[in-house]
């Protein structure tokens, strides 16, 4: 989900815009008007002539056009993939891993991240965002040892996320005692695009209906689910343009 976008960028152009589109139509009026009115207010007032009024307003409509294809272009999309198998930050232990892939255009650049650590039995929406020594704390509450139980990696602000395979990061292991002890675990990522703009998305690590039916299964994906944001934590920014 887009949260925001440079108003340089986007809002004043097309404020611009729709300025010279006002002096176009105010000249085409204008010069199709007898020459004894031109002469009298309201109508002597000229700003520009048609030529470099339609001139300005079409190389500006071209400049907004080719700005957002470009944005199109360029757009990062974060997703996330699960499946059972060896760990890499789990010293090679096999667990539950969850890797964010980049499945966009152009590379991202993390802002800000926050985990939602739910322990079994306990509802989802009562659990707060914290920063990720604090959602290793939590885990730690449960009596699960990191490194050993789980592991949870941090991707700290200007972490960037490349469009390549190889580029996947992989963000949290938990072992089948640690399957056991979570509910769930929610991660927000805000993150930015080479155009500046920047989006949100929440992505639930685990299954909402439960891992051990999953785990039969070699690969879950969740880089196609929707691309909404979710439950956004207090005080992130929605939707500014």
């Amino acid at each position: 989900m887009l949260v925001y976008r440079p108003s340089a960028l986007d809002v004043w152009p097309v404020r611009l815009l729709v300025s010279l589109l006002v002096v176009l139509t105010w000249a085409i009026l204008r010069e199709n008007l007898p020459a004894s009115w031109t002469g009298r207010w309201p109508w002597r007032l000229q700003l520009l002539e048609v030529a470099p009024a339609a001139a300005l307003a079409g190389g500006l409509l071209a400049l907004i056009a080719t700005r957002r294809q470009l944005t199109l272009t360029v757009e990062p999309h974060l997703g996330w993939s699960s499946t059972r198998d060896a760990s890499v930050i789990l010293g090679q232990k096999s667990a539950w891993r969850v890797m964010i892939d980049n499945s966009g255009g152009g590379r991202a650049i993390v802002q800000a991240v926050q985990y939602r650590v739910v322990p079994a039995g306990k509802e989802i929406e009562t659990q707060s965002w914290v920063p990720v020594d604090d959602a290793r704390a939590q885990l730690g509450f449960m009596g699960l040892v990191e490194d050993e139980d789980f592991a949870l990696r941090r991707l700290g602000a200007g972490a960037g996320i490349g469009t390549g395979k190889d580029d996947r990061v992989e963000v949290l292991a938990l072992t089948r005692k640690a399957l056991a002890c979570v509910r769930a675990v929610d991660l927000y990522v805000r993150y930015e695009g080479a155009t500046r703009d920047t989006y949100a998305r929440v992505m639930p690590l685990l299954p909402r209906e439960g891992v051990p039916g999953a785990m039969a299964s070699p690969d879950v994906d969740g880089s196609a689910a929707s691309s909404g944001p979710g439950e956004l934590p207090e005080g992130e920014p929605r939707r500014r343009l």
